[in-house]
């Protein structure tokens, strides 16, 4: 049990002192090549993923992703002994599975098989607004395209990903209905299911998985990876739904030694109790309504950021402050890790940049707010001498949450979250500029970027910043 808890925390990562980057013990579960589930309706192609496994976690993969990443600071403060269990890759063939060749009859007198095929038809169109600004989106240069142009596009994309949840509820109301006529729609369920937990797409998995187990669905085509248990799993923890992660989990473990099943279900029900105490606090804060609001309109879509100045008001002043100056503006997310998080606000455009002065870190007050999927952070560089994150070393960069990430609660500040467009960050293009070639140039390129940064809302009064170190020149 412990190696399967353990096993995806990697060695610690340290960053270059003027990078401003995240040197902190992380889940690094391995390159995936995901395609953009918003296009999948209109690409002719299916890829494969290599998925990294432990290779004894056939039961708690998703505790591996999620759950057991709160012990990371008990495994970094001196617990011995613990064996981790190897990673390898295994080449996952996704089964070629369209919502059209489901064998759904036009004629099928089900209501539920009409509303499928309207919810189908309604994505087509949707698209085909996509496939119309395609053309004028891709082939000028991104950085001189009309805002009002780049606002098109991500209203058509969001269009696109709203008729596409609406399609699959329809897809599983209808499997859900008679699971023997409509088999080819658990394949399809399944495939959107995997693709999205690989892309760090898990907005509505949770209620798919609850489909698909009640089903008792299983795979027609068989090939090695997470089960349809373990997929459901992680999917619940990122929706913060711990009652439908404790009962995968117990539908997972049924052949597990009742000991490991409880010191797992101990687990998810202390991290539902964390999200408790959160839903409490946005819910007082809703009750006011006064927190600090700012969209980021990215080549993804747009995200609005809820900043939290009663809890972090120097990294929020700050934030706000750089954001009406325009310095966000064309910034990349320039390190964007599957299931970790995606990072931005580096001048340079590979996080090494540095913008001349730090803020004091607000991290380990008693009120200090926890990292959810969604939650926005300040980056940190490191301490030369330990090679540890430096608290104070924070400054423009910033971070926003893929999975929760509960070993960075005490290290790192959470100054915001998102309220609107999570869905997007799962879109955004996996890539790493801080890694370089041998010739000192970033390995990858074509990062997707902040196109503007714009603040919705504030409180009466001046944002500034309060340099701890260095002198705000900009």
């Amino acid at each position: 049990m412990v190696k399967l808890l353990y096993s995806t925390l990697s060695a610690t990562r340290h960053d270059d002192t003027q990078q401003q980057g995240i040197p902190l013990e992380y889940p690094n579960p391995g390159s995936l090549l995901i395609v953009d589930s918003l296009l999948w309706l209109i690409s002719a192609s299916r890829s494969i993923w290599s998925i990294p496994l432990n290779r004894n976690s056939s039961h708690f993969f998703f505790i591996r992703l999620g759950i057991t990443i709160g012990f990371g600071i008990a495994l970094a403060s001196g617990s011995t002994g613990l064996l981790f269990a190897q990673q390898k890759k295994v080449n996952m063939k996704v089964p070629d599975v369209q919502p059209d060749v489901a064998n759904i009859d036009a004629n099928d007198p089900s209501p539920l098989a009409k509303g499928y095929l309207e919810a189908v038809e309604q994505l087509r169109n949707a698209n085909k607004k996509i496939r119309r600004e395609m053309v004028l989106y891709h082939t000028e240069n991104l950085y001189s395209q009309s805002l009002d142009q780049i606002e098109r596009w991500s209203q058509v994309t969001s269009e696109s990903r709203q008729a596409e949840i609406k399609m699959m509820d329809a897809a599983a109301q209808l499997f859900q209905s008679e699971p023997s006529k409509y088999g080819k729609l658990g394949d399809f369920l399944y495939f959107y299911l995997r693709s999205g937990v690989e892309a760090d797409r898990f907005e509505g998995l949770t209620s798919i998985g609850r489909t698909l187990a009640a089903a008792k669905y299983s795979p027609s085509s068989k090939a090695e990876g997470p089960t349809l248990l373990q997929l459901a799993g992680q999917a619940a923890v990122a929706e913060n739904r711990f009652e439908d992660a404790i009962e995968f989990l117990k539908l997972e473990s049924v052949n597990l030694p009742q000991e490991q099943l409880q010191a797992g279900i101990k687990v998810l029900d202390e991290l539902r109790i964390r999200w408790e105490q959160e839903e409490a606090v946005q819910a007082k804060e809703k009750a006011v309504g006064d927190l600090p609001q700012v969209e980021l309109l990215t080549t993804k879509g747009a995200i609005i950021l809820e900043l939290f100045e009663n809890e972090a008001p120097i990294a929020v002043n700050n934030f706000i402050y750089l954001v009406e100056r325009g310095f966000y503006d064309s910034k990349s997310f320039f390190r964007v890790l599957e299931h970790f998080v995606a990072q931005s606000g580096c001048e340079r455009g590979d996080g090494t940049g540095y913008l001349g002065y730090t803020i004091r870190g607000e991290m380990g007050e008693p009120n200090a707010r926890k990292h959810f999927r969604g939650s926005l952070g300040i980056a940190l560089g490191a301490d030369p001498r330990t090679g540890a994150s430096d608290r104070n070393s924070g400054s423009a960069q910033f971070y926003i949450c893929l999975f929760p990430q509960v070993h960075m609660d005490q290290n790192y500040c959470v100054f915001g979250r998102i309220t609107e467009g999570i869905d997007r960050i799962g879109e955004l293009k996996k890539i790493d500029l801080s890694q370089k070639n041998e010739e000192g140039k970033p390995k990858e390129s074509h990062p997707d970027v902040i196109l503007r940064a714009k603040v919705l809302k504030k409180r009466a009064h001046e944002y500034k910043p309060t340099p701890l170190t260095g002198t705000v020149n900009f």
